[in-house]
């Protein structure tokens, strides 16, 4: 009896297990959009990435005139995907608490103000949502999710990318990193107080930006006070004349 029992046990973990792993697979990482809306208008209020399921595509009405459209690209401009959806703005009133009188009638109230979550599958190049209306013939509100790309090594230095965090795809002097790179001081905005690019002047010569940092200028003076010492030591030592027995 107990090998039955035990077999029974052992099927069903393994019943249990295959479930679980099924699940897993299709886990995936996906855009959680927020979208707010208050009184007709509606904007982008948060974009995360989670780890999730894509649901399937909602089915809705042609005339329905309440739907959106969510819009992904990418650095290069393709949609990567988009996605039609409704807000749901009509409710059924609560039902009683407890001590209250049962309404007889269901009332039913349209929301005012409220948030819809819009989900995307992620994209490691995803650069931009768009949220359009139902026939794409007005933006409504777009965001910059550059930050949450994954693109490195790509060769382009995107402008969520640093020298810090992506040397293949950022050089020092491409855009201020915090680095600077004196084998290029005058072209690397980071050896200067302000991210400026050095002047030209009419014979073609790089001119140094005005914008000195404050290690240069404290640098400079430093140098500056050196020199006049020595050459104040060095006048100091002629007028004195050559050390004799008799200078004494």
């Amino acid at each position: 009896m107990w090998k039955k029992n035990l077999f029974l046990i052992t099927a069903l973990a393994s019943l249990l297990l295959i479930n679980v792993s099924a699940v897993a697979a299709q886990s995936q990482q996906i855009y959680l959009i927020k979208i707010s809306y208050q009184q007709g208008d509606v904007e982008i209020a948060d974009v995360s990435i989670k780890q999730g399921f894509v649901p399937a595509p909602e089915r809705l009405e042609e005339m329905n005139p309440d739907r959106y459209v969510v819009q992904l690209s990418s650095f290069s401009g393709e949609v990567l995907e988009e996605r039609m959806f409704s807000i749901p703005l009509q409710v059924v009133s609560e039902p009683p608490k407890p001590g209250e009188s049962v309404i007889l009638e269901e009332e039913v109230r349209t929301l005012e103000t409220t948030d819809h979550l819009v989900i995307l599958s992620y994209h490691q190049d995803g650069k931009e949502i768009k949220l359009y209306n139902s026939d794409k013939s007005e933006l409504l509100d777009e965001t910059n999710i550059s930050y949450l790309a994954q693109v490195c090594g790509d060769g382009v230095c995107q402008e969520h990318e640093n020298y810090i965090e992506c040397r293949n795809d950022c050089p020092t002097s491409v855009i201020a990193d915090g680095v600077c790179d004196d084998k290029i001081f005058f072209e690397d905005p980071d050896c200067y107080s302000e991210p400026i690019r050095p002047a030209v002047n009419d014979a073609g010569k790089t001119e140094p930006p005005s914008g000195l940092s404050k290690t240069m200028i404290v640098i400079g003076i430093i140098i500056l006070l050196a020199v006049v010492i020595t050459i104040g030591f060095v006048v100091k030592n002629r007028r004195s004349g050559p050390f004799t027995p008799e200078n004494q």
